[in-house]
């Protein structure tokens, strides 16, 4: 029996989450060619730092979204531990600005040219943020997908295990 909350709900369609897949690995390669020539950094270790805070991102995403989905009734509080989750990928976010900002070497910019500054990186923020969550989403469904083919085929080839009476 599926949960309460799936049940009028269809299955998701593959081409969204293949589009998803597509979409958020050629924006952290276009991310990763902006820090690369930004900062002078060699492309094979710009990729793996922008992989690791969007890994890390992706988690937390995660993370925050089990402990939401575990709280018990209508109202979902907002606690310290959700506060320090959220700190990690603006953390995350504020050290790749800084990054990129300290290798520009900027000269004393106007308030105006900081504002500019302040108004891009937030853009990014939420682009990222908005793309990441779909990544992530993109890649637990491929995940749970992977593992129903798996023991479908296993099913086939009479590999699985009995299953269990329910009545017991």
């Amino acid at each position: 029996m599926n949960p309460p909350h799936f049940d009028n709900e269809r299955s998701p369609t593959l081409l969204p989450r293949v589009a998803s897949l597509l979409t958020g690995g050629a924006y952290l390669a276009y991310l990763s060619g902006v820090a690369c020539a930004t900062t002078g950094t060699p492309f094979w270790l710009t990729t793996l730092l922008v992989l690791a805070g969007a890994a890390a991102i992706m988690a937390v995403m995660v993370a925050c979204g089990v402990k939401l989905e575990r709280q018990q009734g209508p109202v979902r509080r907002f606690g310290l531990s959700t506060v320090f989750l959220i700190t990690i990928p603006l953390s995350i976010y504020l050290a790749a600005i800084r990054w990129m900002l300290q290798a520009t070497t900027p000269q004393a910019l106007t308030l105006a040219q900081w504002t500019m500054v302040g108004v891009i990186a937030i853009t990014f923020m939420l682009v990222t943020t908005i793309l990441l969550l779909h990544l992530v989403e993109a890649l637990m469904w491929l995940a749970v997908a992977g593992q129903r083919h798996v023991r479908r085929r296993k099913g086939r080839r009479g590999l699985t295990s009995p299953t269990p009476d329910p009545k017991r």
